[in-house]
């Protein structure tokens, strides 16, 4: 789920969206109140050079709540992709991490009661204002540090930036979970690198009464 919701904030990094304003980055003046960094880390196992021959290189997308790198247009830059030979070359995010000092070896285990979530679905992004619509598909209870019954989905519409705030810490352990993208009428995976986060205090509609809790 965290990687899920780490793959349209990346839009508003792209540099054209970002000069003509439509990126709420373009209009924030302070630092991001985020417990994690960003970075785009190429797989330079798959060669030292991307698709257009320019060496692949680290980029930090985001710093202590500091945007530090956009996306640009078509500029040659080491990230940059074919779908097959004769396709034009695209720029995109395609090894994106998120690190943060702020880890835990496990989330669940110190929690008396609480709501999992496994699975969500982005229905809508604006980029302008981080307004985000979110069904959460696949939640469960949680019972002192265990995962009990799975409630119904839920729709969820919030700020982004509200939502990445109330992270408070994040899993110890790292996964890796590959995202087909479409850009100009070509197809790619963006690999998005996450732990599990977790939030204290987030609104939710709905209520569970407490004699569901054990």
């Amino acid at each position: 789920a965290t990687s899920k919701l780490i793959l349209p904030f990346l839009r508003v990094f792209e540099e054209e969206r970002f000069r003509k304003g439509l990126s709420f980055l373009s209009q924030w003046k302070t630092a991001l109140p985020f417990k994690f960094d960003l970075e785009d880390r190429p797989d330079t196992a798959q060669g030292k050079v991307d698709h257009a021959g320019n060496f692949r290189s680290h980029q930090k997308l985001l710093g202590r709540g500091m945007p530090t790198g956009l996306l640009l247009g078509r500029s040659s830059t080491g990230f940059t992709r074919r779908m097959h030979y004769l396709g034009e070359s695209m720029q995109g995010f395609w090894n994106v991490s998120l690190r943060s000092e702020f880890k835990k070896e496990s989330l669940l285990k110190d929690l008396q009661m609480g709501i999992f979530v496994g699975d969500l679905s982005v229905d809508a992004f604006d980029p302008r204002s981080a307004e985000i619509i979110l069904t959460l598909s696949n939640a469960s209870l949680i019972h002192h540090g265990e995962l009990g019954e799975a409630i119904l989905p839920v729709t969820l519409k919030c700020s982004l930036v509200d939502l990445f705030s109330s992270w408070e810490t994040f899993a110890g352990t790292d996964r890796t979970y590959g995202y087909w993208i479409a850009k100009e009428g070509c197809r790619f995976i963006t690999e998005i690198t996450a732990p599990g986060s977790f939030s204290r205090e987030f609104f939710i509609p709905g209520s569970v009464s407490p004699s569901h809790y054990w």
